[in-house]
Parts: structure tokens; sequence; C-alpha cells
């Protein structure tokens, strides 16, 4: 998970943010990290052939989206859109109706095709102050309607 977090940093936001942004924010980055995360809050991953190629992190008490992370090897090819499929779907079955995040610069598009619209200009500052300009995004789940796919399984 560690790596696929560097590399997509390293390779899918250059160009978008510093040498020294992209450093300040991938350097700290250590595997224990991930550990913990998977244990305290909804986390998933996506695998080609036994290999992470994507993860994706999610606090539903506050409906905030907080990592969707795809290998650069794999991006543009659907890894990221599963992943925010699966997001949103388990987002709605712990009740959650709405889905924040602060998207890079470079994955604004993304989002929006996604579904997210741009509510504006926001700045992710990180434990060591560095500061990476973002854009805050939103989208409205749409709720479950009895009868549906998932009141099936």
């Amino acid at each position: 998970m560690c790596e696929v977090h560097k590399a997509s940093i390293v390779r899918l936001c250059d160009g978008h943010y510093t040498a020294e942004q992209i450093a300040a924010w991938t350097e700290p980055r250590q595997p224990e990290e991930y550990e913990q995360a998977i244990r305290s809050k909804p986390t998933f991953v996506a695998e080609h052939n036994g290999r992470i190629v994507g993860i994706a992190m999610a606090d539903w008490d506050r409906g905030l989206v907080l990592a969707v992370y795809v290998h650069p090897d794999f991006a543009g090819v659907g890894v990221g859109s599963k992943l925010v499929h699966r997001l949103e779907a388990e987002a709605g079955s712990a009740g959650v109706t709405e889905l924040w995040l602060h998207a890079t610069l470079n994955s604004v598009s993304f989002y929006e095709r996604c579904g997210f619209v741009s509510l504006g200009a926001a700045t992710n500052t990180l434990p060591n102050g560095c500061e990476l300009p973002c854009v805050r995004m939103q989208k409205r789940l749409m709720p479950e309607l009895p009868g549906s796919q998932s009141d099936k399984q």
C-alpha cells in the first residue's frame, strides 16, 4: 500500500506540485501507518495478479474520502473508478448521504467524471507544515430504494 501511495504521488502529481511538496508528502510515509489505517478506517485495495495496484480509505463518521491512489502503471484503466464506486457503495450501506474530499490538482477531472462537484479551492497541510493546494469536492449519494439489488443480497 505504501509503495502504491508513494508511486502515485511521485509520478501522477508531477507537474502539479513542486519537487519539494512531493518530497514532503512522500518521504515520511512508512508501511506501518497503513497497518494502523486498516485497523481503524474503512480501507480497500485493488489487486492485479496478486499485486496491490490501488488503495482507498474513508471516514464514514465525517463522510470523508481520505485517499484514492492508483499505481501509475495502472492509471487510466478503471482501477480508480472501481475504488470510488466501492467507496460509494460502502458509504451508502453505512448510511452516509454525502461524500467529501480534497482532490489533488491532478485528480480533479477524475473526480468530476465520478460525479463529484467542485466547491472551490482548499489547502491540505501536511504534518510537517507543507501546504498542498487542492480542490474541495462533494458528491451526494442516492439513497437505497426498497427492493434494490443490495436489499436482495
